[in-house]
């Protein structure tokens, strides 16, 4: 006890977070431990205990009762539920956390106590003699069908959970929607108010809400005291909580039209608080949410009764456009995906029009929030242009551009409600009035300059490149922007959003490449960005009518490369390459060397010099991006069966590149020349087979000394390329020469370092594995490693990293598949009898090591992400011992279990359990096996190793 104080004490005090961490750590193992039953009665019976130690005693029983109710014989249970009982009716006037603590308690032996019946009357009456507000019944009632409905909260079996839930809550609902009317109606004063919880009468019937009819509940009082606790502002959350719920529970409207039009009348008698609460943005995002749910519920409803939902779309639009504080609106944001996905059916073609004008609107309204926020002293005119709007807040800036994308998304909808013309239209609008005012010299702000902009921009997915009115006459506005970097950064990217109208208005062309380069001089970063993405988008979309003009791009890019970013530059390069690449093919060779001749060049003079600083290495790896750039996308059609003139420009530079893996053996420098060499396989294919020889010995080369994984995913790539069954022999046999030194030196690797010590090399090898068997399994078969891979897969599985033990887990599941004669996947030739043999032997001599570990690994080793994965190969494996002998997988279970610790599972639990899967093995019932093992495990890793103090500090 004065251990656990301590702890407690240290815990909540002002120490270092060693300190903390320690105490949370032995409170941790405090909590699964057998004592801590008696020693939180202790605590919970002493009076002067603190509030904080209660709480952590209240806490942990609750976690002692879900996880490891199996520790208390059943003929102790009754008294369990009464001494929980009798602390829970005593804690009414307790702070509220407590009286929850106790409440969940109650609910979780409610649950875990099969053999307790009438559990709903036998709480009432023993609450209602010492509680009549009904303070600890209510709270009880809130929290039970929680408790009850989620599978992690109990070690039951499915079966199990569904009976009880039957009993607690299906079987009770009458009765308790009654009990709620009994307390709400013999408690309410003449002024109105209540001697009862109203906040727990509305959470109760939230938490009820699925078990109780809804026609019952709507024609009770209850409806009239939510509607009516929405002027409380101590009651406007739950109600607006409850409300939600029911609005929610009507969304099959056919079903339930009846109460649809019982709920409508009162939900629009709301519409004046949507002004009234606007200087409350509490009450007002309330309000907003409620209309909102009730527009994502009766969706169909809106469209098929367009004039009679008229006016619950005005309230939606009503509200966004006085959402000052930017709060409600975001929940209106799926409402108006959802009404523009009804509204262009056909069908609804009279709904369409009669609320396109809302639509309409709401684009004004959109547009007057994608605004910029005004500094306080911000002058009414363009020198505010260097104004850090957010004062260095990154943080907030990020928020607000991620809200501008969403509300970018709501004129997208708008357009395809209301037609592109009208929305461009209500948008250049704004901007040109704002533009008059400037040229007539009267003040403006820049905000409504850039926010058109950025709404013009976003629109420009739903603008056909026919248009031919409105965009022209925006194109034309250009020189008269007002010089402010967030306008042009504005205007630039709005001009590179429209590039594919401009290739089919190239009159125009010119014009925005001169505002585009206009960019690429002015000193700010974020407009040079801007610029070389939008100059990405021209080349690539317009290129056609760039082509002729690629020698003058050439001297642009040379001129650039020594004032822009890497980023920027890369843009440029990617741009430029699409151009490039649609010469005629005799162009290509000399084009493309044109163009990566100033990277070669500072590639190859990096190789002169050793000791490099990351910044240089950082340089070099730029450069190499570049190459990938255009040896990934110049590649011209061609019908010769002569070497491409890309592939023979690798060819010729290759040395000098590959050097760099000698000169600079980093890992940055690794991982660029891999993706390279994956690039040029992925893209030329087969016409890529003559490098095959010099990428071969580089692979094979960097990973024997280096050991970084990047040679082995580009490994993989060249033998799903290349290691085919379709290719000729000599082919394969030197893809599989290859593929097998690549093995040699990860077995070699292992020998000096744990899997956990190198899960990313871990992770490729086994991709790695996992294409050598998809692009030729009879190979792999045949292979004498194929012994050692499946012990080097086995030893793996002690890796703790997610994805690395996943792409073990599926190669290990292959093989499995494979042994069962269930290929993963469709072979163009079908493996030999003789080799399934040969890999069905090696996986059952080694089932009771991989049964082991599985288990093992499911149970409490293995990342929660990575169960699933390995009950994918548990199972058929099951079935593939069980073909052979069924009793031999009872053996391992039985034996694995005997291994588990003894306080983690109950004698009477295991016996249950190897009954069951007994009982499924021999029955060939695999999906029940499955579903009996996940269960069990997820239950099993939730009592042994869930933290069961990570509610204590938000408790307190």
């Amino acid at each position: 006890m004065e251990e656990l104080h301590n702890a407690l004490s240290t815990l909540y005090a002002s120490v270092d977070r060693n300190q903390k961490l320690q105490a949370n750590s032995y409170l941790e193992e405090f909590q699964k431990s057998a004592t801590a039953w008696q020693i939180c009665f202790q605590i919970l019976n002493t009076g002067d205990s603190s509030i904080e130690s209660k709480l952590f005693a209240a806490q942990t029983l609750r976690q002692k009762i879900v996880y490891d109710f199996h520790q208390l014989p059943k003929s102790v249970h009754a008294e369990l539920r009464d001494s929980m009982m009798q602390l829970f009716i005593s804690s009414k006037d307790s702070p509220r956390p407590l009286l929850i603590s106790f409440a969940v308690c109650m609910a979780a032996i409610a649950l875990h106590m099969t053999e307790w019946h009438n559990v709903i009357n036998d709480v009432f009456q023993a609450c209602s003699t010492h509680d009549p507000t009904g303070r600890c019944i209510l709270q009880f009632l809130s929290v039970l069908p929680e408790e009850a409905a989620d599978p992690r909260k109990t070690s039951l079996t499915w079966e199990e959970l569904c009976a009880r839930i039957d009993e607690l809550l299906r079987d009770n609902g009458p009765a308790v929607l009654e009990l709620l009317l009994q307390y709400v109606n013999s408690n309410i004063y003449a002024d109105g108010t209540s001697s009862v919880d109203l906040n727990l009468v509305l959470t109760s019937l939230t938490s009820w809400l699925r078990e109780i009819p809804l026609d019952k509940i709507l024609s009770s009082p209850l409806i009239e005291l939510a509607f009516r606790s929405l002027d409380n502002d101590m009651l406007i959350d739950d109600a607006v909580e409850f409300l939600c719920a029911v609005f929610n529970e009507t969304r099959e409207v056919d079903e339930s039209m009846d109460m649809i039009m019982m709920l409508y009348p009162r939900l629009l008698d709301l519409r004046p608080k949507i002004i009234a609460q606007k200087d409350d943005p509490d009450a007002f995002r309330a309000i907003g949410r409620l209309f909102t749910e009730a527009g994502e519920s009766w969706v169909v409803l809106m469209a098929r009764m367009p004039n009679e939902f008229l006016p619950l779309v005005e309230s939606i639009v009503q509200i966004c456009a006085n959402d000052e504080e930017l709060e409600a609106i975001k929940f209106t944001f799926a409402f108006w995906w959802d009404m523009k996905q009804m509204l262009e059916l056909e069908a609804y073609t009279q709904a369409r029009a009669i609320y396109a004008p809302l639509f309409l609107e709401m684009v004004g309204i959109v547009v007057s929030h994608l605004h910029y926020p005004r500094a306080d002293n911000q002058l009414l005119n363009d020198q505010m242009a260097q104004a850090e709007v957010f004062f260095d807040d990154r943080e907030s800036e990020d928020r607000f551009r991620a809200f501008r994308h969403e509300m970018g998304d709501v004129l997208k909808d708008c357009c395809a409600v209301v037609g592109v013309t009208p929305c461009l239209l209500k948008v250049s609008t704004k901007l040109l009035e704002t533009l008059d005012a400037k040229e007539s010299g009267l003040p403006y702000f820049w905000q409504d300059i850039e926010a058109p902009l950025f709404a013009l921009r976003a629109m420009g997915r739903m603008v056909p490149t026919d248009e031919d009115k409105i965009i022209v006459h925006m194109l034309r506005f250009l020189p008269k922007l007002p010089e402010n970097n967030k306008v042009r950064y504005a205007a630039i990217l709005f001009v590179g959003r429209y590039t594919e109208w401009t290739a089919q208005h190239p009159e125009y062309l010119e014009m925005q490449l001169n505002y585009i380069a206009e960019g690429f001089q002015i000193p700010c970063k974020e407009v040079q960005s801007a610029a070389a993405q939008a100059m990405k988008h021209f080349c690539s979309d317009c290129r056609e009518h760039l082509v002729n003009h690629l020698p003058q791009l050439h001297s642009f890019y040379l001129s650039m490369r020594e004032v822009l970013d890497p980023q920027s530059i890369l843009e440029i390069a990617e741009g430029l390459a699409h151009i490039a690449a649609i010469q005629p093919i005799t162009n290509t060779y000399q084009s493309l060397h044109s163009f990566i001749a100033p990277s070669l060049q500072k590639i190859v003079l990096s190789q002169t010099k050793t000791g490099h600083t990351e910044r240089e290495i950082e340089a070099v790896a730029d450069e190499i991006d570049i190459l990938i750039i255009f040896f990934s996308i110049v590649y011209p059609l061609s019908s010769s069966h002569e070497i491409h003139p890309t592939v023979q420009l690798c060819l010729d530079i290759w040395p000098a590149v590959a050097r760099t893996l000698d000169t600079i053996p980093s890992a940055l420098i690794c991982e660029r020349i891999c993706k390279l060499l994956k690039n040029v396989i992925m893209t030329f294919r087969e016409k890529a087979l003559v490098l095959l020889p010099s990428i071969a010995e580089t692979l094979v080369k960097g990973f024997e000394c280096t050991q970084f994984g990047c040679f082995l995913w580009v490994s993989g790539t060249c033998v799903r390329e290349f290691g085919v069954i379709e290719m000729d022999e000599q082919t394969q046999v030197s893809v599989w020469g290859f593929v097998e030194r690549q093995c040699t030196n990860m077995f070699y690797y292992m020998t000096k370092k744990s899997p956990k010590e190198i899960p990313d090399v871990i992770d490729d090898f086994f991709r790695f594995m996992m294409d050598a068997l998809l692009a030729n399994p009879q190979r792999v078969f045949m292979s004498d490693l194929l012994e050692p891979l499946i012990h080097a897969s086995l030893v793996c599985l002690q890796v703790n990293q997610d994805e690395s033990l996943c792409s073990v887990l599926v190669y290990l599941q292959d093989l499995v598949s494979f042994a069962l004669r269930t290929p993963p996947y469709t072979l163009s030739e079908p493996v030999s009898e003789t080799l399934l043999k040969k890999l069905r032997l090696l996986v059952l001599n080694n089932s009771q090591q991989m049964f082991s570990i599985l288990f093992n690994g499911m149970a409490f080793i293995f990342p929660r992400n990575n169960v699933s994965d390995a009950s994918a190969v548990l199972i058929p494996l099951i079935r593939l011992i069980c073909m052979e002998n069924s009793s031999l997988c009872v053996q391992y279970l039985s034996s694995v279990l005997d291994q588990l610790p003894q306080d983690t599972i109950g004698q009477e639990e295991k016996v249950k359990f190897l009954e069951t899967f007994s009982r499924h093995c021999e029955s060939s019932e695999m999906p029940r096996l499955r579903a009996h093992l996940q269960d069990w495990t997820s239950m099993y890793r939730r009592r042994v190793l869930s933290p069961r103090s990570k509610g204590i500090t938000l408790s307190s």
